[in-house]
């Protein structure tokens, strides 16, 4: 069996993927509802990636298109009934010491905390089992308990199927 976090890869033969360009870039929605989530044994949920194809040959103003489309995606999930979060929880899940496991951490620690904002950001970076010995999972669920935040976006190295996908896809 072939392991992947990317929701386009599991979940492509459903039929529940919707594809649009965005400024060059391809940007898939995916959508796992209650019943296809028991059928593929994962969350049920929005997931939403974008492919850059090479990162690295992104032409000057592709990124501000792109960083648009991700403002406005992150609004969409996080609008619960027309209503807007007053506090969000940035989670970084990774290895601080392993570069390829430390897009969460590291972005964690990249977030503006400051207050003044109309919304109340706060991070939590709980490293990985084999660092701390506590379980990612535990920490988080613990912290969100005690704090309440309105939301929490996790962020994650995910593993991809397709090599072509590795620092090209988020």
């Amino acid at each position: 069996m072939i392991y992947t976090d990317m929701a386009v890869e599991f979940a492509v033969k459903e039929n529940v993927v919707e594809s649009e360009d965005i400024a060059g870039i391809r940007k898939t929605t995916t959508v796992i509802n209650k019943e296809l989530s028991k059928k593929l044994d994962r969350d049920e949920g929005v997931y939403i990636s974008y492919d850059c194809g090479n990162i690295l040959k992104i032409e000057c103003g592709q990124e501000e298109g792109l960083t648009e489309d991700m403002h406005r995606s992150i609004l969409d999930l996080l609008s619960f009934e027309n209503t807007r979060p007053n506090s969000i929880m940035i989670v970084g899940i990774g290895n601080m010491g392993m570069i390829a496991d430390s897009l969460g951490a590291a972005t964690a620690a990249k977030i503006n905390t400051l207050p003044g904002k109309s919304i109340s950001l706060m991070t939590l970076a709980p490293g990985v089992k084999g660092v701390t010995g506590i379980e990612s999972f535990d920490v988080i669920c613990g912290t969100i308990k005690q704090i309440r935040p309105s939301a929490a976006i996790v962020v994650d190295t995910l593993a991809a199927n397709n090599t072509a996908r590795l620092g090209n896809f988020f």
